[in-house]
């Protein structure tokens, strides 16, 4: 088998999601570490990728094929069943550093896919995680027809691998029984509005010229620095490095997928909130490029929130979106 990138896993309330929850759904713990898959090719050799490719190497994302080589359990599962390909998170720091000392630099298996792409349910996951000894983010909930309330209880509460008083990032739904609108297989999420809150940098002055434009307050929205911080964090893990130096030469293709995945997940949040307004996109797509630069300084250097180039988008420069 070659490489196979995860779906996305989507906002719930999105048009991918909608009827997401009629039915039964599996509510699982949303860890935060980095997407990653471990697999076997067609000639036995084990693989492993990240998100977004397959990776070589014994310090390929912070050890995650060494892992793979040295762990009995997914050594075991996968020689048993090659056809198979193991989902999972791997936990190394991202944004929550609370998780317990004992779990960090482990494989917790989220989904098993076959050669063909379907997914294996939870129940079957769950008894080959047993017998083979490897690790399987478990259950919090099985929920026929789930409420909001229902779910923001398990938000609040999911504590799984966290430090004693500490809460983790969201939750995960599955219904094995949905195909969206689309066509397609797709899970849901609710992240914690605490987790956006911590991540969100309150503008040093307000941006001049219009700042109650739409376009202003959405550049503002907390999710825009969490979306930042992961498309970083996944690019760094992605280098052959030890001491994962970024490439500036990858700088319009972050600034690219920040933009990218911001709109993509994000849109019909906005729609919501501002009551279907009106947006230029070139507008809000320069607001966001300046944003991204002054939540990542490692890569941009210190950036000032309000610039001759920001308060110049309402005088007719919309170029869209800047390379740096």
């Amino acid at each position: 088998m070659n490489f196979q990138r995860y779906q996305h896993v989507e906002k719930l309330g999105t048009a991918e999601t909608d009827g997401i929850l009629l039915g039964t759904c599996y509510i699982f713990p949303k860890l935060d570490g980095a997407n990653a898959s471990i697999w076997k090719s067609e000639d036995g050799k084990l693989c492993v990728g990240s998100r977004n490719q397959e990776i070589t190497g014994s310090d390929a994302l912070k050890g995650l094929y060494e892992y793979a080589c040295t762990h009995t359990g997914t050594q075991k599962y996968l020689a048993d069943h090659p056809e198979r390909r193991l989902y999972g998170e791997w936990l190394i720091p991202h944004t929550i550093k609370d998780y317990r000392d004992d779990v960090w630099k482990k494989f917790y298996v989220f989904d098993i896919v076959d050669k063909d792409g379907n997914y294996y349910t939870y129940d079957t996951i769950g008894v080959d995680a047993a017998f083979y000894g490897f690790n399987f983010i478990p259950c919090l909930a099985s929920i026929k027809n789930p409420s909001t309330e229902q779910l923001m209880k398990l938000v609040e509460t999911n504590d799984y691998l966290m430090k004693d008083g500490s809460i983790g990032e969201g939750i995960v739904i599955k219904n094995y029984d949905f195909v969206n609108r689309y066509g397609r297989v797709t899970w849901a999420k609710i992240v914690r509005s605490e987790f956006k809150d911590k991540n969100r940098q309150v503008f040093e002055r307000r941006l001049q010229n219009g700042p109650d434009r739409v376009e202003f307050k959405i550049a503002e929205e907390p999710a825009l620095r969490t979306i930042a911080e992961k498309v970083y964090a996944n690019m760094l893990y992605e280098w052959p490095t030890i001491n994962l130096t970024f490439n500036p030469k990858k700088i319009p293709q972050l600034l690219g997928i920040v933009w990218h995945d911001f709109v993509t997940e994000e849109l019909w949040g906005w729609m919501k909130k501002y009551k279907n307004p009106t947006i230029d996109f070139k507008v809000l797509g320069k607001l966001v490029t300046e944003r991204t630069k002054t939540y990542l300084p490692g890569v941009f250097g210190c950036c000032s929130t309000t610039t001759p180039e920001s308060t110049s988008l309402l005088d007719g420069d919309t170029s869209g979106p800047t390379s740096a």
